[in-house]
């Protein structure tokens, strides 16, 4: 399953790379707003899922675990409302070159929470390779 995995992460990045060009163009262009854009986006999200929540028996299982639910909540608050918010701001007044090096810190921002909250071990060749990777970004953009 990894590369299935891979493969998903793959289009993760493949559709961000979209989303965030066709923000920043649509930014420059008529002056949006990024918090209400991300209010629409969210509402999307939802009634997506309440129409998968009625037909779907996963997502009724899903909802019966309430730690779970309640840790995707804050997640949710804070990653794609928030996150994103900030995200699209930061497109909106920065070059798109210089925004993704900043959104390339993801990765070593990751790791003290995977050591800390998830009791991951986490190597120096891993952490190696996260700054390598934003190095990497910084160049590619500079």
């Amino acid at each position: 399953m990894p590369f299935f995995g891979e493969m998903i992460a793959l289009g993760t990045v493949l559709c961000w790379t979209c989303s965030v060009q066709f923000f920043a163009a649509a930014s420059r262009e008529a002056g949006a707003i990024p918090v209400k854009l991300t209010m629409r986006r969210v509402t999307c999200h939802g009634v997506v899922f309440g129409f998968l929540a009625m037909f779907g028996q996963e997502v009724k299982t899903a909802l019966l675990h309430r730690k779970a639910v309640a840790c995707t909540a804050v997640g949710a608050a804070i990653g794609p409302f928030v996150g994103v918010s900030l995200s699209l701001l930061t497109l909106h007044y920065l070059p798109t070159g210089v925004a993704s090096t900043f959104f390339s810190l993801i990765p070593i921002c990751i790791i003290p929470f995977s050591i800390s909250l998830h009791k991951e071990h986490v190597s120096l060749r891993a952490m190696g390779g996260a700054v390598m990777a934003v190095f990497g970004v910084y160049l590619l953009m500079a």
